[in-house]
């Protein structure tokens, strides 16, 4: 966000009027508006995206730079994931077999446990793969 003298200085206001206060408690919260909009996150609220998948919706929320949470209210889902973690895989169509294209969404505990977000759509996959920041596995189902 730009500083207030900066924003002042840039539109030509003077910064001891109600006019530019005004003016810049605006441009904040627009600016608020169109992070909240992108999943930047706000000032109140991490940065947060939702993906539909098959049986509903999954919220990826970013806590810090390596850990997020994914959860699912209808689901009761709640994970505290790591990155190394995650993997989001995505394949192509088949014609030859009549299959759609696909995507998943897998967790996965050091212990053996996954869980898999089946039916991603598929054009979300790199999205979702960019904001938990791993690489998309592309290939066969």
């Amino acid at each position: 966000m730009t500083p207030f003298a900066e924003y002042c200085q840039r539109h030509g206001l003077n910064p001891a009027t109600t006019e530019a206060r005004d003016q810049y408690r605006a441009y904040q919260r627009q600016l608020e508006l169109f992070r909240s909009a992108a999943g930047l996150g706000t000032n109140d609220e991490p940065p947060a995206h939702s993906f539909p998948y098959a049986l509903g919706e999954v919220t990826v929320c970013r806590v810090d730079d390596n850990r997020f949470t994914v959860r699912d209210q209808r689901l009761g889902l709640f994970a505290v994931c790591e990155r190394e973690h995650v993997t989001v895989e995505r394949w192509p169509a088949s014609h030859e077999l009549g299959q759609p294209a696909g995507a998943h969404f897998v967790l996965s505990a050091p212990g053996g446990l996954r869980v898999v977000l089946c039916e991603l759509i598929p054009d979300d996959a790199p999205r979702l793969a960019w904001f938990v920041g791993v690489e998309l596995v592309e290939g066969a189902e």
